[in-house]
């Protein structure tokens, strides 16, 4: 259900953000390079990519930065956004849950969560540990 630059960059924005969260991942690095690397190699691989024709990510533009610095500020329906600062951290809005996200992603989108997930496990794959912060498991 794509159709603008803003639809486009909203939906990768907080689909992306709630993508890593139900995979543990509170943080990764702001760094442009890492960054730029990971989104690249990630949606060159997602089979959805197509779809999103107004978000690009090869190597004469690269949209994630502008995606994630511009998400805290989007209007409309939406249950997630990135704080950029040292680390890139994806959040949920006050009131979401990702229940929340795992039911309304797929309708707003028109993309199968697990294809959200995909794309968040291929994104996180290529950040170094030093590069990326799940919270420590113990026990």
């Amino acid at each position: 259900m794509p159709g603008t630059k803003a639809r486009d960059q909203t939906d990768v924005g907080q689909s992306l953000a709630v993508g890593c969260l139900a995979l543990g991942v509170t943080a990764v690095t702001s760094g442009r390079q890492a960054l730029e690397f990971a989104f690249r190699a990630a949606w060159r691989d997602w089979a959805y990519a197509r779809d999103y024709r107004f978000v690009r990510a090869d190597f004469t533009r690269n949209d994630i930065l502008t995606i994630l610095h511009d998400s805290a500020g989007r209007r409309g329906a939406l249950l997630a956004a990135w704080e950029c600062k040292r680390w890139a951290t994806p959040y949920l809005f006050e009131g979401s849950t990702l229940a929340d996200a795992e039911d309304l992603t797929p309708r707003w989108t028109g993309v199968p969560w697990s294809a959200w997930i995909d794309l968040a496990q291929a994104f996180t794959a290529e950040f170094s540990d030093d590069e990326i912060v799940r919270p420590s498991v113990t026990g």
